[in-house]
C-alpha cells in the first residue's frame, strides 16, 4: 500500500511529576499546552551500525504484564538489548488514570509477524541506562487501531492526544494511514535517557537507540 504522510496537528500536552518512590509511576498535574507544530517527514533509512535495538523477543508469545497479572506499576518487566522495560500507567484526556495490561503478539501492519507487544490502557517506559552509550535518537515503530495515546521522555511533560498529534520540543513522528487504522514511527532526538509510551489500542515494536 502507498503510504502517505499527513501533516501533524498541535500537541495536547500536560505537565507531569514524579510519583512517590514506593511506586516509581507518574502523575500528571498541572496542565500544560505545547505550541510548536510538527511537520511530517519521510522515514529515516534504515538503522547504522552500532545502533542497538528492543523488538520484544525475550518474553514469549503469549506473555501478559499489568494489572491481571498481578504486575504492579513501575515493574521492570525485562530487559532485551540493555534497554529496560517497565510498566506505567496509562491518563486519558480527562487525567483519568488506567492500568490494565500489554501482552506479547505478533505484530500488526507494517510491523510484520514478529512479536509486538500490544497496549491495552497501559504505558510501557524503555530505559537506556544500560547501554555502552547515550543514545542520540531513539525510534520507536508503532500500529494505532484507536483511541488516545501517552508520550513522554527525558522527563518532559506528558502529552496525551492521537499519537500523531504529539511532536514537536525533540519528537518527530512520521505516520500514514493504513485502511482504517494509523500506523507510523516516533522519533525521539537526544540525548535520551528514557522514552514513555502508551496506548488503548496501540502496538509498539522495534525501539532502536542510535549512537
Amino acid at each position: 500500500m502507498m503510504r502517505f504522510i499527513r501533516p501533524l496537528s498541535l500537541a495536547l500536552s500536560l505537565a507531569l511529576a514524579a510519583a512517590a518512590c514506593s511506586s516509581g509511576d507518574l502523575t500528571p498535574t498541572t496542565p500544560w499546552e505545547d505550541t510548536a507544530v510538527q511537520a511530517a517527514a519521510a522515514l529515516p533509512p534504515p538503522p547504522p551500525a552500532g545502533t542497538v535495538c528492543l523488538e520484544f523477543n525475550v518474553p514469549a508469545l503469549g506473555t501478559v504484564y499489568g494489572a491481571p497479572v498481578g504486575t504492579p506499576p513501575g515493574t521492570l518487566v525485562f530487559v532485551e538489548s540493555a534497554i529496560s522495560v517497565t510498566t506505567r500507567r496509562f491518563y486519558d484526556a480527562a487525567l483519568t488514570p488506567y492500568y490494565n495490561w500489554t501482552r506479547i503478539e505478533p505484530g500488526q501492519g507494517w510491523l510484520g509477524p514478529d512479536p509486538s507487544a500490544r497496549l491495552n490502557n497501559i504505558s510501557l517506559q524503555f530505559g537506556f541506562g544500560g547501554l555502552t552509550f547515550v543514545p542520540s535518537r531513539v525510534d520507536i515503530d508503532y500500529h494505532d487501531k484507536g483511541g488516545h495515546e501517552n508520550l513522554t521522555f527525558n522527563g518532559v511533560p506528558l502529552r496525551i492526544g492521537q499519537l500523531e498529534t504529539l511532536g514537536g520540543g525533540g519528537a518527530a513522528i512520521a505516520w500514514w494511514w493504513a485502511g482504517v487504522n494509523k500506523e507510523g514511527r516516533v522519533s525521539i532526538t537526544g540525548p535520551v535517557s528514557s522514552v514513555t509510551i502508551g496506548g488503548q489500542e496501540l502496538w509498539i515494536d522495534t525501539v532502536c537507540a542510535y549512537p
